[in-house]
């Protein structure tokens, strides 16, 4: 499961994020944020981690950096 949820967010990386006309303001991006949670925490609270990071995303605020999970 947590490697099925994995690759789901690679194929978004390689293949869907380009249609976004804007690029994340955080640093790792939300996706690779993402990831990293679901490798630590599992595939339910890494994803819960990973939507709550990408509702923060808004292109008004600062770019910076976020702390990893």
């Amino acid at each position: 499961m947590k490697c099925l949820a994995i690759q789901m967010i690679v194929l978004y990386q390689k293949h869907l994020r380009r249609y976004h006309n804007r690029q994340c303001i955080y640093i790792p991006s939300c996706s690779d944020y993402m990831i990293q949670a679901i490798r630590k925490y599992g595939v339910l609270k890494g994803i819960y981690y990973g939507y709550q990071r990408i509702k923060r995303c808004n292109g008004a605020l600062y770019k910076g950096g976020d702390d990893y999970p």
